[in-house]
């Protein structure tokens, strides 16, 4: 086969696959927008296999596109007439056609000829050139936008991530609210005793506590249309809805007042120590809470929360001969205070710390988070919208306040 014919054929396959392109971006087209999932050119897959398949067209019409020129240049060098595309997408003009400059065409005219051969008789000549005209330079503000199909990824909004919830006990109740017996008074009299002597009296006393079920939850409005025509969209908001709810939940640990519908946190817990850090170095007033917990609530401290900031500055701490005492900075420092697990955390306001053994309180779930969706809201039936749902329903039980410390003044 000649080069010419190579050439031929290339063109044709070249111009076969652009046209292939042109013809599913026209079939896709939305607004200023493009919706690969509207042609079946590209197969039955995904939006992510679509986008792979379009790569894919692009790489071979770069890749043809090359060939063509290849052989354009070696039709060229062996001072060929380029031949004429057929049946495949042709120029109007023939490709081995030549255009001839305005100044060629000029000396070449007959008006030129006939006022050369005039001589000194011909006083002027007149040649118009009515097929010249000024053309719009081709950009990307005149011209085609090159095609951009967007990607199946999709960013999140950026929010903190659930720590010390996602850490604690899980439990479940069957009612309104969790019922318990605590324990409030032991008073101990074991003691030796003479022969004849009365032995000592102890004393036991427990009281019923009830911590209530609260209903924590959140809702978004969406179009019947936004649904069926964005397969994802419902499982983006889904997740959404889902985190929300754990995020929530992870504000309330800490904060949260008891006064109902407010779950109850840690921080304002009745019965729980506390110890302002004063002119205390961070880790030298968190050991002090830590054994508040151990004195008074006989318990054994398992994890230490504290606000991001105020972390920042004990990772910070050096020696005075300037030698970082959490770490070098080429590695990461220990998560870790005494021994104990840190939770780093902004849900809890700058200068706090929240400490103990949470091995004695749990999260009771009633209901958990549950994603429901409906069009029975308001007007939203007849107006093709939709109600999407997320909710749950828990309580934080602190069954031993005294287990626990907030520490406040914290540098």
């Amino acid at each position: 086969m000649g080069i010419k014919q190579d050439l031929i054929e290339k063109r044709n396959e070249r111009d076969a696959v652009n046209k292939k392109v042109a013809d599913i971006i026209a079939e896709c087209k939305v607004g200023n927008d493009v919706d690969l999932m509207k042609t079946k050119a590209l197969g039955d897959g995904d939006v992510q296999s679509r986008i792979t398949e379009m790569r894919n067209l692009k790489t071979k019409m770069d890749s043809l596109g090359a060939e063509v020129d290849n052989l354009v240049e070696a039709v060229k060098a062996l001072d060929l007439p380029e031949p004429e595309t057929k049946g495949g997408m042709a120029h109007p003009e023939a490709r081995d056609s030549v255009k001839k400059s305005m100044g060629a065409r000029f000396v070449e005219s007959p008006e030129f000829k006939a006022f050369a051969q005039a001589g000194g008789n011909a006083k002027a000549m007149v040649k118009s050139f009515d097929d010249i005209e000024l053309k719009t330079l081709i950009q990307t503000s005149a011209g085609f936008a090159p095609p951009a199909g967007r990607t199946g990824e999709v960013v999140p909004y950026g929010a903190e991530p659930t720590s010390l919830f996602d850490l604690i006990p899980k439990g479940s109740t069957n009612q309104s609210a969790y019922v318990y017996m605590r324990q409030n008074l032991r008073t101990i009299a074991a003691a030796e005793k003479a022969e004849t002597a009365d032995y000592g009296e102890s004393a036991f006393t427990w009281e019923q506590i009830s911590s209530t079920v609260e209903d924590v939850g959140h809702w978004v409005p969406i179009t019947a249309v936004q649904l069926e025509d964005v397969p994802q969209i419902q499982g983006l908001i889904d997740v959404d809805l889902r985190d929300g709810i754990r995020e929530r939940l992870d504000y309330q640990l800490y904060n949260g007042s008891g006064s109902t519908p407010s779950l109850q946190g840690g921080l304002g817990l009745s019965g729980i120590n506390s110890l302002g850090a004063g002119n205390l170095m961070t880790t030298d007033a968190i050991y002090k809470g830590l054994t508040l917990c151990r004195k008074n609530g006989f318990a054994e401290p398992n994890m230490i929360a504290v606000n991001g900031e105020d972390w920042e500055s004990v990772q910070l701490m050096k020696t005075d001969e300037g030698q970082y005492i959490w770490g070098h900075p080429a590695d990461v420092g220990p998560m870790r205070m005494w021994g104990i697990r840190v939770v780093p955390t902004f849900r809890m306001a700058k200068g706090t710390a929240f400490l103990g053994d949470f091995s004695k309180m749990l999260y009771a779930e009633r209901v958990g988070i549950t994603v429901e969706i409906s069009d029975s809201h308001d007007k939203y039936f007849i107006a093709g919208k939709y109600a999407i749902r997320a909710r749950t329903r828990g309580v934080f039980v602190w069954k031993r306040p005294a287990a626990f410390c907030k520490v406040t003044g914290v540098h």
